[in-house]
């Protein structure tokens, strides 16, 4: 009996089926549990339950959406059993480890970007390969595509997009204008109506238009639905509006956490629906060609023309799938790092901003700003002054509970992010369109966070690039998908076994190593968390992190700055600017070091401090020596990197000589902070003082031998003496820092006692 390479590739398609729903899912399901969890509209046990729910309900409205997989990218006529099959697993192998690959790293793809381009792209590679073998011309390549499909695919994605940001951001600005940040009395008097068409919307979208790709609900019912629609929906706003009054009016409820949680429901429903195709499509096409294979198998060897057929999708798959999606929700952790993006991009208040500017977010900000003066300028001064007061964010006061963060944002945006996206979804589904549920879900948060004025003149170039770079990896998604499922596809073909399995063993170690990479950086986070939460705990954990907090910011910043100087003698070029990396990073770290300690003092602080100047100039001090550190690193590798002269062995002993006396003295300081000692600073004054003479003594030196025309070159000279000034501005600042940080740690015990 010969080997059945064809039932191998069916086999590791089901087994991959099981995989992708498991990373797809963590990629997406984000999407519907970021406003519950933004506006922190309930437990996340109980967000995680009801859209649990809902994605486990929306498989039934599915199969509709099952045909993108088997005719929406190919004309299955043009091909075999086996050459289908191999397009499918090329293209299961790369969705796979492309989605991983994002979800280990926090950022949101699209799945049905994924699954389109990667189709496409194991597609074209195998057309490729027949037109080669036929000896055709490559010009007939097209007509093993279905081209018609993919355009209308790609068309729906991108306008998707443009809609979501339009409807998101007008639906917010009004709901917004009505209802103001200081929502609750308003919200009483306006509510039940805006509540009956939010949830009529989101009826009328997903149970009723969603309902148009299920298999058991009857023909008659659809049709009486198509007909009545209109009817329908003014009939529902004014059930809803009028059952949500009396729930205002009478209870305690809090109808907006109902939407947000109704919302959250519809909108894992609409995934569901819209993305399942996206997870197990491919293998049920390989799954349906490989069962007719078996009762026509001499056809099966020319062409599989019957996958234009419209199959329905086996039940009990579709619920296998729904428990494995439902399984995941709760065991991922890798889909609340995705989440963590979306939430800190579109989060009200300030904070630690995770992506850093870039020309193209600089250029759309002062362009947006330009706008903005434009239309003030045209626009009424009293109207103005009216729809002012209407978005005074001063009013935004976020219910706060004891022990956890404030939420990103309100119920308001909330609600309205759920409502349009969920309705944009379930619309493009009734459609059988598969639009990426990641782009409108993403696009539709950050459009409702503009009016909100979320994205504020210090936030709003980091927050814009942290969109440009998720958009990017939108479309490095289709060009990566693409390439990737084209190599694995040719690898196939050509290598058959053991193709299929080498390429299975790299998956699989692929999959290790970003497990392994996730882990470490949750551990990181976990860290960070850890630390965050002490901020908020009694005065004596609060006063132990700030400490810590200095302590290892002057560690790293020592550690850094050392090296760099180390490389910057042997002109290991690659070291240096991962020393400028690191330093750019610890100087993030410091600004929002210095943003938790304003925040700490504005919560917590009754009075000014008796010395406000020595605070201050800490603070600064904390800034200009990331700042510095910065420009230090930077300089040091670019003076590499242009292949300027060495420095002169005894340049070398000189810095290196002051760095000793420099280590030794942020070391001295380090040791009181960590043994919380704080008694006698004679040695620590001695060593500044030492420091700041050798620094002099250097320069003088220096300037001699430019007046002795002493090998001299003077790109050389002006570096070597702004690395003199340079750690003399450090040393400064860490003493700043010494003295702020003894002053408020003696001022504390004194009070305590």
């Amino acid at each position: 009996m010969s080997f059945d390479i064809n039932l191998l590739m069916l086999v590791l398609l089901l087994i991959l089926a099981a995989v992708n729903l498991t990373v797809g899912v963590a990629n997406d399901a984000i999407n519907f549990l970021n406003s519950a969890l933004g506006s922190k509209a309930a437990k996340f046990k109980t967000a995680l339950t009801i859209a649990a729910l809902g994605v486990f309900v929306g498989i039934f409205f599915s199969n509709g959406m099952m045909e993108v997989a088997r005719t929406g990218v190919f004309n299955p006529e043009r091909f075999n059993l086996n050459e289908v099959l191999i397009i499918l697993l090329a293209m299961m192998y790369a969705q796979v480890l492309l989605i991983d690959l994002f979800n280990t790293f926090g950022l949101p793809t699209s799945t049905t970007v994924a699954l389109v381009f990667t189709l496409l792209g194991a597609s074209i590679a195998v057309s490729v390969v027949k037109v080669i073998q036929t000896g055709s011309a490559f010009t007939t390549v097209y007509q093993y595509l279905n081209l018609s499909s993919i355009l209308t695919i790609i068309i729906g994605i991108v306008s998707s997009v443009f809609f979501a940001f339009i409807f998101g951001y007008i639906i917010q600005f009004i709901t917004r204008l009505i209802f103001t940040f200081d929502y609750i009395e308003k919200f009483k008097k306006y509510g039940a109506i805006w509540s009956g068409i939010a949830l009529s919307l989101i009826v009328l979208f997903i149970f009723l238009k969603g309902a148009k790709g299920s298999t058991f609900i009857p023909k008659e019912i659809l049709s009486f639905i198509d007909a009545n629609l209109t009817l329908i929906f003014i009939s529902s706003i004014a059930v809803w509006t009028i059952i949500i009054y009396f729930i205002l009016w009478f209870t305690k409820i809090n109808m907006l956490k109902v939407i947000v949680m109704v919302g959250t429901f519809g909108l894992a429903l609409s995934f569901s629906a819209n993305d399942l195709v996206n997870f197990i499509g491919a293998p049920l096409a390989g799954l349906n060609a490989y069962t007719y294979s078996l009762s026509e198998p001499e056809i099966a060897k020319n062409t599989m023309a019957f996958l234009k057929e419209p199959v329905k999708a086996d039940m009990l798959i579709l619920i296998i799938s729904g428990i494995i999606m439902v399984v995941t929700l709760y065991l991922s952790k890798k889909a609340q790092n995705v989440a963590k993006t979306e939430l800190n991009l579109g989060r009200q208040d300030e904070g630690f901003e995770r992506f850093e500017s870039n020309i193209l977010a600089r250029m759309i900000v002062r362009f947006a700003i330009g706008f903005a003066n434009f239309i003030l300028k045209i626009v009424p001064q009293p109207i103005i002054n009216k729809v002012a007061t209407r978005f005074d964010i001063s009013k935004y006061k976020p219910l706060i509970i004891e022990g956890e963060q404030p939420p990103s944002f309100d119920l308001i945006r909330a609600a309205v992010i759920l409502v349009v996206s969920s309705g944009l979804i379930s619309f493009a589904t009734s459609l059988q369109l598969p639009l990426s549920t990641t782009y409108v879900t993403f696009i539709v948060a950050m459009a409702a966070a503009l009016p909100d004025k979320a994205w504020g003149r210090d936030s709003a170039v980091n927050r814009v690039s942290g969109v440009i770079t998720v958009v990017a990896g939108w479309f490095f998604t289709a060009i990566l998908a693409s390439i990737f499922a084209s190599l694995i596809a040719i690898v196939i073909f050509y290598t058959s076994f053991f193709g299929v399995i080498g390429i299975g063993v790299l998956v699989v170690i692929a999959f290790i190593r970003t497990g392994k990479l996730h882990k470490e950086k949750e551990k990181e986070e976990d860290e960070r968390l850890k630390r965050i939460v002490a901020e908020k705990e009694n005065p004596d954990t609060r006063v132990e992190f700030i400490l810590n907090a200095i302590k290892e910011y002057m560690t790293k910043h020592l550690l850094i700055l050392t090296d760099s100087y180390e490389n910057f003698f042997i002109l290991e070029t690659s070291n240096l600017k991962a020393n400028f990396k690191l330093a750019k990073k610890l100087d993030d770290e410091g600004m929002a070091f210095i943003k938790n300690i304003i925040k700490l003092y504005s919560e917590n602080s009754p009075k000014v401090p008796d010395d406000g100047y020595l605070y201050t100039k800490a603070l600064l001090a904390f800034q200009e020596l990331g700042d510095r550190l910065v420009l230090v690193t930077k300089q040091n590798h670019k003076y590499i990197d242009n292949n300027h002269h060495k420095f002169t062995n005894e340049q070398i002993k000189e810095i290196g000589d002051l760095l000793k006396v420099y280590i030794d003295f942020v070391n001295q300081i380090l040791n009181r902070i960590d043994k919380r000692n704080f008694e006698n600073d004679d040695d620590i004054e001695l060593l500044h003082n030492s420091i700041i003479s050798n620094i002099k003594s250097q320069i003088n030196i220096h300037l001699n031998r430019i007046l002795l025309k002493t090998n001299i070159n003077f790109k050389r000279s002006t570096i070597y003496m702004s690395t003199l000034v340079d750690v003399e501005m450090f040393a400064k600042d860490i003493l700043f820092i010494y003295q702020a940080t003894k002053d408020s740690f003696m001022y504390y015990i004194a009070n305590k006692e």
